[in-house]
């Protein structure tokens, strides 16, 4: 598998948005120019749908699984954040996410109809959050 490395190789992608990317939570956005906006959504029992937070793992060069990207003087930056992690119910994990892909409107858009692809890099942790 890639573990992400498809993001560094030409022609391999339109866009993307990697949430929590940057060290203050931020996301590396680049969208297409069909696509207006990517939207994250939370479920959080009770408390209903809510933005969720950005975090942050930090940047290893080494690890494939943190995701790569070019930075400064065209070097690759490998980081890796995320979003939905909640704990506002205890031990119990309350993620329900829902991803909102917005296509651009049709003014933008040259076809009549067109199929599109949307790629998610999930990764699972044992760390704790704090």
């Amino acid at each position: 598998t890639s573990r992400g490395d498809g993001l560094t190789l030409p022609n391999k992608k339109d866009g993307y948005v990697l949430f929590g990317y940057y060290p203050n939570g931020t996301d590396a956005i680049q969208l297409p120019s069909y696509i207006q906006n990517v939207t994250v959504h939370q479920h959080g029992w009770g408390a209903g749908w809510k933005a969720p937070v950005r975090h942050y793992m930090g940047t290893n060069a080494t690890n494939p699984t943190y995701l790569p990207l070019f930075g400064e003087n065209n070097n690759i930056r490998r980081s890796l954040g995320f979003v939905g992690h909640d704990t506002t119910m205890g031990t119990q994990v309350n993620n329900s996410i829902l991803l909102e892909v917005t296509p651009a409107s049709s003014s933008t858009i040259t076809t009549t109809e067109q199929q599109y692809q949307v790629f998610l890099y999930c990764v699972g942790i044992t760390t704790t959050i704090g």
